[in-house]
Formats: structure tokens, sequence, C-alpha cells
């Protein structure tokens, strides 16, 4: 019993030992190359990435639509609200495809940039295209309808 209490006083110890070596000294010695002479010039007293207020500013990052709040930001008016958009989108129609599957081509649509293909029966940002015809395309939504004709160029 003796000699195994021993044996065991002195694997603790060893492992003991083991565990300060490894937390007091690194078992590999790692160490930063050298800079190249390409990484020395890179280095400089200026920042890299000069900000373009304009820039920024026209490129909002902070908005979905990407582009600058229609009103300014003004803490003493906080309590009014911002003048709404028209309801009623201005639609043009760019073109129209007659045969077997009706189909017209119309730029405007509420919340969604440059032209969209469309045909009978879709539903578009709360717009219904009703009709599909040679001389216009139909359309409902918003309590309003519209007839919209080519224009020719």
């Amino acid at each position: 019993m003796r000699s195994g209490l021993a044996a065991l006083l002195i694997l603790s110890c060893a492992g003991f030992l083991v565990c300060i070596r490894i937390a007091l000294w690194p078992m590999v010695s790692i160490q930063l190359p050298a800079p190249s002479v390409s990484q020395k010039a890179k280095v400089s007293s200026r920042p890299a990435f000069k900000p373009q207020p304009a820039r920024i500013i026209e490129h909002n990052p902070f908005r979905l639509s990407r582009k600058a709040s229609p009103v300014a930001y003004n803490p003493l008016r906080l309590g009014e609200q911002a003048e709404t958009p028209s309801p009623t989108p201005a639609l043009t129609l760019l073109g129209l495809i007659i045969g077997s599957d009706k189909t017209a081509i119309i730029r405007g649509f509420p919340g969604i940039e440059g032209p969209r293909v469309v045909r009978e029966g879709d539903h578009i940002a709360g717009i219904v295209v009703k009709d599909i015809g040679i001389n216009g395309v139909r359309l409902a939504g918003f309590d309003t309808t519209w007839v919209l004709r080519l224009v020719p160029q």
C-alpha cells in the first residue's frame, strides 16, 4: 500500500511539473516573418481609404433604397409627418406582345425599379392586370383604373 501511495505522489508531482512547463514556456518558438520591401512601402502615415462625403450621402448605406431621405432630419420637427407620396403611381406602357400569351411591359409600379413584364391576372404591388389587348392594357388598384396605351415614338 505504501509503494502505491509513493508512486501516486511521484506521478502527481511529475504531472504538476509538466503542467507548469506547458503553461510557462511554449513547446515551439513562434516568430513573425520579417516584412518584405513591398509591405514596408505600403505602410504610410495617411489612411489608405479616403471617405468621399458626397458619394457616401448619395449612396446611403443605411437605407434599403440607397437614396437619401426626401426630408432632412430636424429634431425640432419630430412630431410632424413627412409628405406621403401620391398613392397613384405614374405607370407607363413600354411594349405589348399579342398572341396566344398576351404580355405587356410596364414601368412605374410602386416599390419596383425598372420595367416589369406582366400578363393578364398578375398582381404587382397592389395593382391587378385586368386586360391586355391590341389597344392597350387595363389595370386596377388603389381605387383607380388605368388604361395604358402605347405612345408612338
